[in-house]
């Protein structure tokens, strides 16, 4: 988990816009303050994911300090809020038991992948239906 500096800002008739110093490319919007911040937290955890399955690097976040030291830094920035985001782990072996049979049928159906793989995937995406 890392906590990322979201910069939100606001000007007259628009909405929340919010944007990551240390996500380059990641933006997101909403029309109520609190709006934008659930879906700047959607937003960066789309953008780690999709960096880590092409395989780029995902930068560590900076401080607070370290942005605002930046030269390029906003000088209008309304508000700084911090956006919790899982990074991706690394893989590690795990033995585990089950009954043969359904292993016969993972095996089956995992094919090239692999059964890591296939049940890496299969709890990932139960795990999202919690």
């Amino acid at each position: 988990m890392a906590d990322y500096i979201a910069v939100l800002r606001k000007q007259k008739n628009s909405d929340w816009g919010v944007s990551f110093p240390d996500a380059p490319g990641c933006f997101a919007a909403g029309a109520s303050e609190a709006e934008a911040i659930r879906s700047a937290a959607e937003a960066l955890q789309l953008w780690i994911d999709t960096m880590a399955e092409a395989g780029e690097t995902i930068p560590e976040p900076d401080s607070a300090a370290e942005i605002d030291a930046d030269p390029h830094a906003p000088d209008e920035v309304v508000r700084l809020a911090l956006i919790s985001a899982e990074l991706p782990g690394r893989a590690v072996p795990v033995t585990i038991t089950m009954n043969e049979r359904i292993l016969r049928k993972i095996e089956k159906a995992a094919g090239p992948r692999g059964r890591s793989r296939f049940l890496a995937d299969a709890a990932e995406e139960k795990l999202s239906r919690m």
